[in-house]
């Protein structure tokens, strides 16, 4: 889990617009600091766990003018990389067992950051 909370880090520093502080803490666009872990006053948003989360991912994904699609496979034709849920952001792939970590996954290859 503790490599979803990274992931986590990343879509909130590309896709969001977090900065970094330093090795514990970001400041969200809004102001707001935020960080990971039991001594975060306010924790980062868990975009590859929490549909509310990964639903503001995708709109501002789509806001900066990406095409997205995703989409649920079945058991016959999973990819060869794992995961029933494929996200795309204009070409750029992602597979995940869940939409949210492959719509997160796929956000960052789109930032070039995969």
């Amino acid at each position: 889990m503790a490599d979803l909370r990274e992931l986590d880090a990343k879509v909130a520093e590309r896709v969001m617009g977090f900065e970094r502080f330093d090795s514990t803490l970001w400041v969200a666009p809004d102001g707001l600091e935020c960080g990971i872990g039991p001594t975060a006053l306010h924790e980062i948003p868990r975009y590859t766990t929490d549909p509310a989360a990964a639903t503001e991912m995708l709109e501002k994904m789509r806001d900066m003018g990406y095409a997205i699609d995703i989409s649920h496979r079945d058991e016959w034709t999973l990819n060869e990389e794992g995961g029933h849920w494929c996200a795309e952001f204009d070409g750029h792939l992602a597979f995940a067992e869940t939409w949210m970590e492959a719509a997160s996954r796929a956000a960052l290859e789109a930032m070039g950051d995969g």
